[in-house]
C-alpha cells in the first residue's frame, strides 16, 4: 500500500501563536499536509503572516499547499471579493446584461491579478497551489468578453448558439485559464493540485486531466443535501472516476471529505467514506475543514470534536 498523505484545511487564525498550537496538533495527530487559504484580504493584509504560518508548517515536516480562496469568486471560498467591487468591466453578466458577482475567467484583468497572486504564492514557500473548484456562474457569462471570444474562436452570436456550444465553450474558458495558470505557477517552481466540482461529463474532467503541470487532481462528493442512497451511490462514482482517469494521465487521485455542517448522527459518514474511497484506491485525502469546522458558525458541525476524531480514528 502506498503511503497515505492525509491533510486539512486551514482558515481559523491569523494570530501565529495560535496557528503553532493547531500546526502541533496536525502533526500529533498524523497528518502529513495542510491547505492554507489565501483569500484576497490575506493576500492584501497578511501577507508577511502568511509567510511564516508556511514557514512554520514546513518546520514541523507538514507539506504546504495555497488556496486562492474565494478569489474572483471564481475559485470555491466564501470570502468576499474586492476584485468583484473594483473591476466591473471584468466581471460575468447575464444573458440580459445583470452584472454577476464574479470575474469572468475570460477577463485579462483576472488572468492579471492571478498572475501577481501567484507571484506571492511563490514568495511563501508554499509546495503546492491548491485550485478549488474553478467555475462559472450557473447562468453562463455575456460579457464582452464572452461575446468576443465566442465570435473569434466559434463564429457567431453567443447569444444564439445552441446550449450544448455554449456550455462546452465555457467549459473549454475554464480549461483554458487554469492551463495558463497552472503553466505559471510550475514556472515559478510550484506544484498543482485541482479539485473538480462532482459533477459534468468525463469527456469534460478529461481536459483538465490533459493539462500536464497538473499534479494531483481530485474532487469532493460531499453527501451533504444528499439522502443516504444518494451519497453511496454519487461518492462512488465520483471517487471512481478521479481514480480511473488518475491511471490514465498519471495524475495523483484526492478525495476531500466533509467535515463541515455535519449534523449530530452522520458522523458514520465520514468513517464510510474514507473507507470507500481507501477500498476504490485513493491514497491522498483532506478534509473541508479542521476540527470539523468549529468557527465558522454558518458552516459549523453539530459536534465539531466528534467530526474531527471520526476523520482522524478512521485512519488507523
Amino acid at each position: 500500500m502506498n503511503k497515505l498523505e492525509v491533510g486539512t484545511s486551514y482558515f481559523d487564525s491569523r494570530d501565529v501563536e495560535h496557528v503553532a498550537r493547531d500546526l502541533d496538533r496536525m502533526v500529533s495527530e498524523g497528518l502529513t499536509f495542510v491547505v492554507h487559504t489565501f483569500s484576497e484580504h490575506d493576500a492584501e493584509f497578511y501577507f508577511e503572516t502568511v509567510k511564516k504560518i508556511v514557514q512554520m508548517s514546513h518546520e514541523r515536516g507538514l507539506k504546504v499547499y495555497l488556496d486562492p480562496w474565494g478569489v474572483g469568486k471564481i475559485f470555491g471560498g466564501e470570502p468576499y471579493s474586492k476584485l468583484v467591487m473594483t473591476h466591473v468591466m471584468g466581471r460575468q453578466m447575464t444573458y440580459d446584461e445583470k452584472l454577476l458577482p464574479a470575474m469572468c475567467p475570460n477577463s485579462p484583468e483576472f488572468l492579471e491579478y492571478m498572475e501577481e497572486w501567484i507571484s506571492m504564492a511563490a514568495e511563501t514557500g508554499a509546495d503546492y497551489i491548491f485550485w478549488d473548484e474553478p467555475h462559472f456562474h450557473k447562468d453562463g457569462c455575456y460579457c464582452d468578453y464572452c461575446i468576443l471570444k465566442y465570435d473569434d474562436t466559434i463564429g457567431g452570436s453567443i447569444f444564439e448558439a445552441k446550449e450544448s456550444v455554449r456550455k462546452e465553450f465555457y467549459e473549454d474558458s475554464l480549461v483554458e485559464l487554469l492551463e495558463k495558470l497552472v503553466r505559471i505557477a510550475y514556472r515559478k517552481g510550484l506544484k498543482n493540485a485541482l479539485c473538480l466540482l462532482p459533477h459534468g461529463d468525463e469527456k469534460y474532467w478529461e481536459k483538465f486531466y490533459k493539462i500536464e503541470e497538473l499534479d494531483i487532481i481530485g474532487t469532493d462528493p460531499y453527501w451533504r443535501g444528499r439522502s443516504d442512497e444518494e451519497f453511496r451511490g454519487y461518492f462512488r462514482e465520483y471517487t471512481e472516476r478521479v481514480v480511473r482517469l488518475g491511471k490514465k494521465f498519471n495524475k495523483e487521485p484526492q478525495i476531500w471529505i466533509q467535515a463541515f455542517d455535519v449534523k449530530s448522527g452522520e458522523e458514520w459518514k465520514i468513517t464510510y467514506a474514507i473507507k470507500e474511497a481507501l477500498d476504490i484506491g485513493i491514497r491522498n485525502f483532506a478534509s473541508w475543514s479542521f476540527k470539523g469546522t468549529p468557527n465558522m458558525s454558518r458552516i459549523r458541525s453539530d459536534n465539531p470534536e466528534l467530526v474531527w476524531k471520526t476523520y482522524i480514528e478512521a485512519f488507523k
